[in-house]
């Protein structure tokens, strides 16, 4: 039984060793990219999060549909002043990626991203 554990362990160790090894090198510029996006990704995170909140009062206070309207056209409103603010931004990002030839993805599925969300 301590064999196979070990024997186990040791498979183990190897294929994180080798995983490991492989990972492509982070340059400082790419580690300041990334910490670039996660900025941005957080300020739009935190942004939306405030939004909903100022809905969810805004319907709550809501007395007819007329008022439940107006709140869900300001809750609109803010999705597109925040993605206004944060487009040039992001663009920006690509930019400084692209002159280092990194393509930018922007996604939920693994097989869209590269490293951390940007692809070499």
């Amino acid at each position: 039984m301590k064999t196979v554990l070990s024997t186990a362990l040791i498979a183990t160790t190897l294929i994180i060793s080798s995983i490991a090894s492989a990972a492509p090198a982070h340059t400082p510029e790419k580690q300041a990219l990334f910490e670039e996006f996660k900025r941005i990704e957080s300020r739009s995170h935190q942004g939306r999060i405030a939004i909903l909140q100022e809905a969810e009062i805004c319907i709550q206070q809501a007395q007819n549909r007329e008022a439940f309207r107006a709140c869900e056209e300001k809750e609109k409103a803010g999705r597109q002043a925040l993605r206004a603010e944060l487009k040039p931004q992001r663009e920006a990002l690509r930019e400084q990626a692209k002159a280092l030839g990194i393509t930018m993805r922007h996604g939920h599925s693994p097989d869209r991203q590269g490293e951390l969300g940007m692809e070499n």
